[in-house]
């Protein structure tokens, strides 16, 4: 019964092409990224963390990895040592409640940013490093597709909610 109502859903609100849509989209924008092996990681311009994965010793030398379209403000200093240190937590089988990169440390839910908090970020946070980007590039396949069943919903129709998802999600 629910595989027949979400196939008459599909149907109707053509989330499948968009979806379609979107991946080739993002496939295209980030190139690079997905057909060429550079990174959109942050923390990979900036080989003196201390939490960096055993695959990324080759890191602590002054040569740069192939990066490609990086914000390195917040993700480098902040996000992803963070997202290091929580997604190695998770695997001991302990949830992390102590942030040790702000100041002499501070509760981890009661920072400005509660990553630990959210499903998608604890898949992130647990997958290997090499999944990195897949995740980063995930959030933007999410977005689009989310922005674009919403304006689905009320009412507006396939190609403008198509334009209003890439725009949000990209």
């Amino acid at each position: 019964m629910i595989i027949v109502l979400i196939r008459e859903w599909l149907k109707k609100t053509r989330a499948h092409k968009a979806a379609v849509a979107y991946a080739v989209i993002i496939c295209a924008v980030y190139a690079p990224v997905v057909f060429y092996g550079r990174t959109a990681s942050a923390a990979a311009r900036y080989p003196w963390f201390a939490y960096f994965p055993p695959e990324h010793e080759r890191m602590m030398t002054k040569e740069y990895p192939n990066t490609f379209n990086v914000d390195i403000a917040s993700p480098a200093a902040y996000e992803e040592p963070i997202d290091l240190f929580v997604g190695k937590q998770l695997r001991r089988g302990t949830y992390p409640l102590w942030n040790p990169f702000i100041a002499c440390g501070s509760l981890l839910q009661e920072s400005f940013s509660t990553r630990v908090l959210f499903p998608y970020q604890l898949l992130q946070d647990i997958a290997p490093w090499c999944l990195r980007d897949f995740f980063l590039l995930g959030r933007l396949f999410l977005a689009a597709i989310g922005v674009f069943i919403f304006l689905r919903i009320f009412g507006a129709d396939f190609y403008p909610s198509l334009c209003g998802g890439a725009l949000y999600g990209l």
